[in-house]
């Protein structure tokens, strides 16, 4: 059994995920506050909360399988209901994976890293050592978000104490109090920037990964539409015949990904629907 480098990367993000949230509480936090006291420890349970959402949903991103084709499937099957079927270009076929040997249902696409079709695989993600797909999207979507907004506050309370040690210094009252240790000073400069930078980086994903899920596009659709409109721009294909099936407007988009209940899109759930059949924006043809 060959050496998997994704568990080493797994276990780096997890670490660092341990570094930032426990230094800020550590080092910014309850030095700030003057210990743990009432004003502290009101900040730190909401933090540790956020913190360990953003855990548990990094968990279950690498865990759940993103989602495995049924064995001996087939589009078309007698008594499946299928609401979109999608064909080859050339032939108009049904897409078949050669690879697996198999056919792929709509929006499946072979993944290399992971040697086998993914049900709607939006991309093979090195940092959860797995592809990102049906099954667990809404995973990664959430904690997506939870790094965001924890990333944020932890940048916040760690630059509040940066601040008033500049400030201490600046008017010499280190002269009354003791001044940080080498040590917390270095942990502080390590934790801004490395919490800055994985703020710059996850924020400009979720970015992109907020809005593929709004208008309901995986990243290899986006790539796939990207494509399209640039064929549709040099006349080579026309626009009236061309329109993307899954999009069904914001607010159902997001449904398909967190549920149908917005009261409960943060909370980890299971992915809606069996990640081969997807309903179709009105007027278009199965």
């Amino acid at each position: 059994m060959g050496f998997n480098l994704g568990y080493l990367i797994v276990a780096g993000v997890s670490l660092l995920i341990a570094f930032l949230g426990i230094s800020c509480q550590i080092f910014a936090v309850i030095p700030h506050y003057g210990g743990l006291n009432t004003t502290s420890i009101s900040i730190l349970i909401p933090f540790n909360i956020l913190l360990f959402f953003l855990c548990w949903n990094y968990y279950l991103t690498c865990t759940t399988d993103p989602g495995m084709i049924p064995q001996n499937w087939e589009p078309k099957l007698e008594g499946e209901e299928v609401t979109v079927i999608e064909v080859k270009k050339k032939n108009n076929e049904p897409r078949y994976c050669r690879t697996c040997n198999a056919f792929k249902p709509p929006r499946a696409h072979h993944c290399s890293s992971c040697e086998r079709c993914v049900l709607k695989m939006d991309h093979h993600c090195p940092w959860v050592n797995s592809c990102v797909g049906h099954h667990n999207y809404g995973y990664f979507i959430r904690f997506l978000f939870f790094v965001d907004v924890t990333c944020g506050i932890c940048l916040y309370l760690l630059c509040v104490r940066a601040y008033e040690i500049y400030d201490d210094s600046v008017h010499f009252r280190y002269w009354y109090k003791p001044y940080p240790s080498t040590f917390e000073l270095i942990i502080l400069l390590l934790a801004t920037c490395a919490d800055g930078l994985v703020l710059i980086l996850v924020g400009f994903l979720s970015g992109q990964q907020f809005w593929s899920m709004c208008v309901n596009t995986t990243t290899i659709e986006g790539w796939e539409n990207e494509k399209i409109d640039e064929m549709v721009s040099k006349g080579r294909i026309d626009k009236e015949k061309v329109q993307f099936p899954y999009h069904l407007g914001a607010m159902k988009n997001i449904k398909q990904v967190l549920g149908d209940d917005p009261k409960w899109w943060l909370w980890p759930a299971p992915a809606p629907g069996n990640g081969i059949n997807y309903p179709v924006a009105e007027g278009l043809s199965k």
